[in-house]
């Protein structure tokens, strides 16, 4: 429900970078220190993936060497605004989870240009950051849950988008109608003025249309089609220099 009312809202908030991506991770690898500021609201998370990536996908891309983290990994959601980030690296066992501060050294955040401006991404560079491993097993299954549960509440998040864009939000005559309550009879007087209660609104009057007159010009070829047929003997035909009025009359 949370995230089908952020997409209702069309919110720029990181909840699903934070609150679901990172903290399922954390939570199933037994993290607990960022876990309690997070629930608490005192540091947001991102989990150093591409926001394409779908389980089961391969997240390696960073490697923990003697100098620390070092890698890159394109079009991550949340990492700007995040305060801790949760880092796949790739060990001698499998994949880990590192966390390491996003204003470490040797770790840039590169923001780029999407579509979305709802979710912001950004490219992260690790170059010799330092970093504090979480557990001690592998971290396949905890990553995981993470994008499942991810990708879960991503669709619950485009139905209230859907929801919200379906949904007009501008006034229009039969919900102003309707939301002033019941109607009341209307009555109109004599004078053209239209009675509703206490009210009273001056009805509209339509202009007059004025008589179409087509110049004689117009009319000319018309005029010498006429002249040019035989006329009975003892008839005549006028025509007026603006109007064209022809008529035969008898003597």
């Amino acid at each position: 429900m949370v995230m089908e009312e952020i997409g209702r809202a069309v919110a720029p908030v990181p909840f699903l970078s934070s609150a679901v991506l990172a903290t399922v991770a954390l939570s199933l690898s037994g993290e607990t220190e960022t876990l309690s500021g997070l629930a608490n609201g005192a540091v947001t998370a991102a989990l150093v993936v591409p926001l394409s990536t779908a389980p089961g996908d391969p997240v390696t891309g960073v490697s923990n060497g003697a100098d620390g983290l070092t890698g890159r990994i394109t079009s991550v959601a949340g990492a700007r605004e995040a305060d801790v980030l949760v880092v796949p690296v790739a060990g001698p066992d499998g994949v880990e989870l590192h966390t390491v501060a996003r204003d470490a050294a040797g770790v840039e955040v590169s923001p780029i240009l999407t579509f979305d401006m709802t979710r912001p991404l950004a490219d992260v560079q690790f170059s010799g950051a330092a970093s504090s491993r979480i557990g001690t097993g592998p971290a396949h299954a905890a990553l995981a849950e993470a994008l499942q549960t991810a990708a879960a509440l991503l669709a619950s998040e485009q139905l209230g988008l859907r929801g919200g864009a379906l949904t007009p939000h501008w006034p229009t005559p039969r919900s102003v109608s309707s939301s002033a309550g019941p109607s009341v009879p209307t009555r109109r007087s004599n004078t053209g003025w239209r009675t509703c209660g206490s009210r009273s609104v001056r009805r509209r009057q339509r202009p007059a249309m004025p008589p179409t007159r087509v110049p004689g010009a117009m009319q000319m070829p018309l005029l010498r089609r006429l002249l040019r047929r035989p006329t009975a003997a003892g008839s005549r035909c006028t025509s007026p220099s603006n109007v064209c009025s022809c008529t035969v009359e008898s003597e």
